[in-house]
């Protein structure tokens, strides 16, 4: 018989997070093993393992274990990339390895993916584990690919499309098919919740690649035009080539020249490409509502589809 648990509680969550990443800790490791953590975040990877968990009758326990593995993986995942990076900032703060150096923040992030198979161990649900694993595997390779096409311009929006499934959906679709798979869902449920978690997965990031082109440095806590700078070709830039190709072509030779890319953000901002890219977000966070027709009707799943409708939809 399905139920509904009792709702996430996010500081608890948090708790939680903090208790784990200090376990096995002294006192002196603690400012480095909470840098990141407590940097904030709306923890949506562990959110969705307790939703779909409390849909197919998980035990609050079980999801709670996935939960934190889910989370520390991310985390790892962050910290990994601001080092690659050379990151600045995350979240507004000294990214880890700006504070505490490169060897710290690598030690630390193999930390993070270790508590991520203690607490996956301690939930002992081994297809949940396989789908969390998995996705690490594609996230990693998702990087690769993403990182040999730098200042690429004849990506398409399909090319990135690709890469977003690989680099963000993958682990949103995991912590949804894991919350599953912990209650014991049928395989249709399992596709269904690898569905939302994908619709919402792509939502989000092309949405996060808008307000790279579009939001405000100190809401977002790195600067206006931070992937282009970079190298990191994303979905605004992509249409905007394609509505005005020879003129931005021209602004992005010069911007690399001079390395400074704020004509290339005012032209992808007048191009008409950031309303297409919100149209495209809103046409996954449907999709991703639609996956949940699958599941009964009550509190569980009005939280998923509200978290649809409303995370993808953030605007600058």
């Amino acid at each position: 018989m399905l139920h509904t648990d009792a709702s996430f509680d996010v500081a608890d969550f948090d708790q939680r997070l903090v208790q784990s990443a200090l376990a096995e800790g002294g006192p002196d490791l603690g400012p480095t093993l909470l840098h990141t953590i407590e940097a904030g975040g709306k923890r949506i990877r562990a959110l969705l393992v307790h939703e779909f968990g409390a849909l197919t009758g998980a035990p609050g326990a079980t999801t709670a274990d996935i939960g934190l593995a889910i989370e520390f993986l991310h985390a790892a995942t962050l910290v990994h990339d601001d080092v690659i990076d050379r990151a600045e900032t995350r979240r507004g703060r000294p990214a880890l390895q700006r504070e505490y150096g490169v060897e710290v923040a690598l030690l630390v992030g193999d930390l993070y993916v270790a508590r991520c198979g203690v607490h996956l161990a301690r939930a002992a649900v081994p297809a949940a584990a396989g789908e969390i694993w998995k996705a690490l595997d594609t996230i990693v390779r998702g990087e690769i690919d993403q990182r040999s096409h730098r200042f690429d311009f004849a990506q398409t929006a399909a090319d990135y499309l690709a890469t977003v499934q690989r680099k963000t959906a993958s682990l949103l679709e995991a912590g949804c098919a894991a919350g599953v798979l912990a209650g014991g869902g049928e395989d249709e449920l399992v596709e269904a919740a690898r569905s939302y978690g994908r619709h919402l997965g792509l939502a989000f990031q092309v949405v996060d690649d808008v307000l790279d082109y579009s939001g405000r440095p100190d809401e977002m806590g790195k600067p206006v035009g931070n992937d282009i700078r970079e190298g990191t070709v994303t979905l605004p830039l992509i249409l905007a080539l394609e509505m005005s190709t020879a003129p931005l072509r021209q602004i992005l030779a010069s911007a690399r020249e001079r390395s400074d890319f704020g004509a290339v953000v005012m032209a992808v901002q007048r191009s008409g490409a950031i309303d297409r890219c919100l149209e495209m977000a809103d046409e996954h966070s449907i999709e991703a509502v639609a996956a949940l027709q699958a599941f009964p009707a009550g509190a569980d799943r009005d939280a998923l589809e509200a978290l649809a409708q409303a995370l993808p939809s953030r605007r600058a």
